[in-house]
């Protein structure tokens, strides 16, 4: 199974055994970021630095109409990985740009040979380990254990 991670900060002692028994339930791992450190979630760290350079780029004009642009930009862009943007995963079709109505034809290919592969790997699989130290360079091996689910 598939583990999806929730993030979230530090909660009260009842309601976080309360709430971890509930993810647990749904197969949701539940890892707690520190407060007041944005630098614990990279992720939401880089949204934000993502979001000031694209603002400070668009200059002063009126905020507005510059965070609504940004946000659309944000919602067309297909994902690097899927190839699919954001608004296609949750609508399951995409939004409509002024760049559709100059070429309303134009599709991207997903060029299958580079979309990421999610490995997995069963008890007795045999696998190469980087060997650091020394010669050779990759030295074969097996799994003995599943320590993660990803």
């Amino acid at each position: 199974m598939a583990y999806q991670t929730f993030y979230s900060q530090t909660m009260g002692p009842k309601l976080t055994t309360q709430f971890e028994l509930f993810l647990a339930e749904l197969g949701i791992r539940h890892t707690l970021i520190t407060s007041f450190h944005p630098s614990a979630n990279g992720q939401a760290e880089r949204m934000v630095r993502t979001t000031k350079e694209a603002l400070a780029r668009m200059g002063p004009r009126e905020w507005q109409k510059c965070i609504d642009t940004f946000i659309l930009i944000q919602h067309v862009t297909p994902n690097a990985t899927t190839y699919r943007s954001p608004s296609e995963l949750l609508m399951g079709q995409k939004l409509r740009t002024r760049l559709d109505r100059l070429h309303p034809s134009y599709t991207r290919e997903t060029p299958s040979d580079s979309i990421s592969k999610i490995r997995s790997f069963k008890i007795r699989d045999g696998v190469y380990a980087q060997n650091y130290t020394g010669e050779p360079l990759w030295i074969p091996g097996q799994i003995i254990a599943i320590t993660s689910p990803q």
